[in-house]
């Protein structure tokens, strides 16, 4: 490989994406541990409540915008889609080393943003939680947002431009691997509303940096667009996040190898999850027409949750089939399938019940809406990276095999013990105080364990990658 950190190469640009979205994994996990342990007994103060808060949107940003949103797509894209296609490289080379400029970038100005100011309005900046937007610096964080989406505009373009020129693609060949065409649905939704993303940071930026800017349509423009942040790009951004964990996680599945009957299956689900995607985009161009319908925009709302239960659950099934057909030989990273298989049922009938309370709103403000959340992104894309890497790295070492099941193990079990208790108590608990009341103790000290016993499984399994990366000379 290329030492220079400037090379094109898809492979180098897939392993700066995951040293530096596992190193800031790593900030945001250490973070998480601190929420915790700030509710371990009732007035056990580690953090303030104004830091608690800050802690709380830090952990999240990271979480989401670091970690979530690049990690499958611009490692495992950038790792295996040439290979699939049968290229050397992506369609644009130097295309990809612009977006990975643009992602270190908006890291850069997150951290300045959120160290610069102690914002404690939760990861989408959402207006209703009382964002001081007049401040100079959440333009800012509004920078780092727009270099992401930016960074994520530029990867979805590389991929799209690449399988796109596939003759697999252009006859629609069912043995191109189902990663690739996950790819293909996501880069055409990422495509779609990722610029919406862009403009209406750009929007709140000019807002910011240029206080005589007296254009009554850009001044309107910049106040609607953030009263409706959150709908413009941090939800979408749930969206846009899962579907590469599901292409990822049906590849370590063996989908594609199972039968052609399975494999359509799955590539008709995933097309009606993208078709979501549109229709989210649709809800979004609603919002901006109809911004005071805010009875219609939530029905709507309520209504794409539901919707996407139903192929969601179809590919859980196709999941549990392929799951039962290989039930002799469960390697570990089919281990950490089965996991995203059980946390993503687990959140698909939790956010049903979300869904349908939406309008009424009582679990939104609820630690019951943490836990939901958490099930799909550990899931997700969590679960979905750990068996990915697993699955790149086989056969992995028979020492290793045994240390990386008790990781597998540690943290599978350590999910139930930090998030079933707050499915129990959840509805009751506000997810943004920083105590906890003395009836809800027990439960908090779980959910603590479930953190810790989950750490260890992760520091495990960070020690198994890099000793056998560095065996099979990965990197």
């Amino acid at each position: 490989m290329n030492p220079s950190p400037l090379s094109t190469k898809h492979d180098r640009i897939a392993l700066g994406y995951l040293v530096i979205t596992g190193l800031f994994f790593l900030i945001a996990g250490s973070i998480s541990l601190f929420i915790r342990l700030q509710h371990l007994a009732p007035r056990f103060e580690v953090l303030s409540a104004v830091g608690y808060n800050s802690a709380y949107t830090f952990h999240g940003a990271l979480m989401m915008f670091v970690f979530a949103m690049p990690i499958i797509p611009s490692v495992f894209g950038n790792l295996w889609i040439p290979g699939n296609t049968g290229k050397d490289d992506l369609h644009f080379p130097r295309l990809s080393l612009w977006a990975l400029i643009a992602y270190i970038g908006g890291v850069l100005f997150l951290i300045l943003g959120m160290g610069a100011n102690r914002i404690h309005s939760g990861w989408s900046l959402y207006a209703a939680s009382q964002v001081d937007i007049s401040n100079p610096v959440i333009a800012l964080v509004l920078t780092a947002f727009c270099l992401m989406h930016f960074s994520a505009l530029l990867v979805s373009l590389n991929f799209f431009m690449t399988l796109r020129s596939t003759a697999l693609l252009s006859r629609l060949d069912l043995k191109m691997p189902i990663f690739s065409w996950t790819m293909y649905i996501t880069s055409i939704a990422v495509l779609l509303t990722a610029p919406l993303s862009v403009l209406t940071a750009l929007f709140l930026i000019m807002r910011q940096t240029l206080p005589g800017l007296t254009h009554e349509l850009a001044n309107s423009a910049a106040s609607h667009l953030y009263t409706g942040l959150y709908t413009y790009y941090s939800h979408p951004s749930v969206y846009l996040i899962i579907l590469p964990a599901l292409g990822l996680l049906s590849e370590v599945l063996g989908i594609s190898e199972t039968s052609v009957k399975l494999t359509r299956g799955v590539k008709n689900c995933l097309s009606v999850i993208g078709l979501m995607a549109v229709v989210k985009l649709a809800l979004v161009v609603t919002a901006m027409i109809l911004p005071k319908e805010r009875a219609l925009i939530d029905s709507l709302a309520t209504g794409l949750m539901i919707l996407l239960a139903l192929p969601m659950s179809v590919l859980l099934g196709i999941w549990a089939r392929s799951l039962f057909i290989k039930k002799s030989a469960w390697s570990v990273p089919t281990l950490y399938a089965f996991s995203a298989l059980v946390l993503l049922t687990i959140g698909t009938l939790t956010g049903i019940k979300t869904g349908v309370t939406l309008s009424t709103n009582p679990l939104n403000h609820t630690i019951y809406l943490v836990a939901h959340f958490h099930s799909v992104l550990v899931g997700g894309p969590f679960m979905a990276t750990l068996a990915g890497l697993y699955f790149w790295i086989e056969p992995l070492p028979l020492r290793f095999v045994r240390a990386a099941k008790a990781s597998w193990l540690f943290i599978f079990t350590g999910y139930f013990f930090t998030f079933l208790p707050m499915f129990i108590v959840g509805e009751k608990l506000g997810r943004r105080s920083p105590y906890t009341p003395p009836a809800y103790a027990s439960s908090s000290a779980l959910s603590m364990t479930g953190a810790v016993l989950m750490a260890i499984g992760l520091l495990v399994s960070l020690y198994v990658f890099l000793r056998s990366f560095k065996a099979m000379k990965k990197i």
